[in-house]
């Protein structure tokens, strides 16, 4: 049974960072180094065997959640430090850098906005984890 801790969906819970050898992985992965969301199931399964279907769904639930807040937490960033820099919001023309968007913005906005971005990809990569654990279609 899943503890509280367990099911904030937080990203550093042990599980999803122990490492297991996986068939044609050359070396130990966790649930992020995984190619697949299916091998990232296969991780999550054989590290938290206890966790049930619905425990897994519950988790994809939540990290679909939080990935979904921090994308709109990005959004809202780029377009502050858009106007920040520019004088205006944010324009899909001044995209030019992965994550920041734009090299012309602050250091603590671009650290924000990497934030944000990395810890959408993370919770977005546990959701379809736990979405494939608990045997629902990815997301």
């Amino acid at each position: 049974m899943l503890n509280e801790h367990d099911l904030l969906g937080a990203l550093d819970h042990p599980a999803y960072h122990q490492q297991i050898k996986l068939r044609w992985y050359n070396g130990r992965i966790n649930v992020f180094q995984a190619v697949t969301p299916t091998d990232a199931a296969k991780v999550l399964r054989r590290l938290k065997p206890t966790w049930t279907k619905d425990e897994h769904a519950s988790l994809a639930q939540q990290h679909a959640d939080a990935a979904d807040q921090h994308e709109r937490a990005w959004s809202q960033l780029v377009d502050q430090a858009a106007i920040e820099t520019f004088g205006r919001p944010y324009h899909i023309t001044d995209y030019r850098i992965s994550g920041i968007a734009c090299d012309e913005f602050s250091e603590p906005m671009k650290q924000a906005l990497r934030f944000a971005a990395h810890a959408r990809t993370y919770h977005r990569q546990l959701s379809g984890a736990h979405a494939c654990a608990s045997g629902q279609r990815r997301r």
